[in-house]
């Protein structure tokens, strides 16, 4: 069954209102999240506007990559990783980890005064004793982890790629992540506690951890990707993020994906209609961006691009009809920062075949999910660049 999209109701305005208050107070550019909402859209390659470059970026010459079929960009990848693993505890001397191998598993962990609920995917396709990456895929908004896991499709993912994947539900009566950098923020604690336990229980390498999720998983992730950094070697984000001013001196790969007709958090800043109404209302342009706490996605990637030493002007690349690649270089210490932008797309995971339908107009004002290129198998390609020393 699709999963299927609702209007945000007003708790979820109020969760965001918070967390952006929370942001602001750290001086930090901020971006969250949506209610189911962030399952969005399927449909058709469309017919409708090309996508075009930000402020300044260098275009490529004829020949860029264009997609396959599978969404992925059809040029050579990028040289993997090659450092050696670094086995966890659980490779020697597994832990009580006892999940029946391909299928989605609930349980818990308390950390804390807390109890939360994640869901661990352990394919069927591991050698004992050898380490595996560990992938966290966090949800957005009011939205239920299991949902998250259909969208992202990671556990798909994971037969074929030998990996381990962990779908942590947010505390709260509304699931949400409290995505600020405070040395008492529960959230963080939950989230090391749980990467630690996995460690124990499974044969992971530790030097191959990685965060990734959308709209308020995509928030999260970035705070993991400061206040987790000798856990987390790389994160992925799509249609969250977020660069406090403590992180800036924390350099950590990053891949981006954010759709131009976005109407929860709209690419040129603001809180979009969606969100906060009122229904059917406008999203901000270029020529008429947004004003307020929460600014365009082109200045907080930028922000994140000077944290990793990068050149302030990407190179673009446009690799589908409606989709360009914004690459950042000159990085410290190979610290890349990949972003890709979706001319036509809402917030929505690109690539998602589990996403609902919503608009199937390729001119529809809220977006639509893009099938042009696939989010999860980019960031994975993306995350086998990395790893932590």
């Amino acid at each position: 069954m699709p999963v299927r999209t609702r209007p945000i109701r007003a708790p979820f305005a109020l969760a965001l209102a918070v967390l952006l208050v929370s942001a602001a107070c750290s001086k930090a550019p901020d971006a969250t999240t949506t209610a189911d909402g962030a399952t969005a859209t399927t449909a058709p390659s469309p017919a409708a506007a090309g996508a075009t470059a930000g402020s300044g970026p260098t275009t490529t010459a004829p020949g860029s990559p264009t997609s396959s079929p599978g969404g992925s960009p059809t040029s050579s990848a990028p040289a993997k990783a090659t450092g050696a693993a670094r086995p966890s505890a659980g490779c020697a001397t597994p832990g009580t980890g006892t999940v029946t191998p391909g299928q989605g598993v609930d349980q818990q962990i308390t950390t804390g005064t807390e109890t939360n609920t994640y869901r661990i995917y352990v394919p069927p396709t591991l050698t004992p004793g050898t380490p595996v990456p560990l992938v966290l895929d966090l949800h957005g908004l009011g939205q239920p982890h299991a949902s998250q896991a259909l969208v992202s499709g990671w556990e798909q993912l994971a037969d074929q790629e030998h990996l381990i994947v962990l779908t942590p539900q947010g505390g709260q009566t509304l699931p949400n992540w409290r995505s600020t950098t405070a040395a008492d923020n529960p959230d963080t604690a939950y989230l090391r506690a749980l990467i630690e336990q996995t460690q124990r229980d499974y044969c992971v390498d530790e030097s191959r951890t990685y965060s990734n999720g959308i709209s308020n998983g995509g928030l999260e992730s970035s705070i993991l990707s400061c206040k987790l950094s000798d856990k987390i070697a790389a994160v992925g984000l799509v249609s969250g993020i977020v660069v406090p001013d403590e992180c800036k001196s924390v350099p950590k790969p990053v891949i981006i994906f954010w759709g131009k007709r976005d109407c929860t958090l709209p690419y040129y800043g603001g809180l979009g209609y969606c969100l906060v109404g009122p229904k059917n209302g406008t999203i901000p342009t270029a020529d008429a961006p947004a004003s307020g706490e929460v600014p365009p996605v082109e200045q907080n990637v930028a922000a994140w691009a000077a944290r990793n030493g990068c050149a302030a002007t990407p190179t673009v690349t446009q690799v589908s009809e409606h989709v360009e690649k914004r690459t950042f270089t000159g990085c410290r210490d190979d610290d890349a920062v990949d972003f890709y932008v979706v001319a036509n797309g809402g917030h929505t995971w690109p690539g998602s075949k589990a996403a609902a339908t919503r608009d199937k107009d390729p001119d529809a004002p809220k977006g639509i999910t893009t099938m042009e290129i696939d989010a999860t198998k980019l960031i994975w390609a993306f995350f086998q660049q990395h790893q932590l020393p």
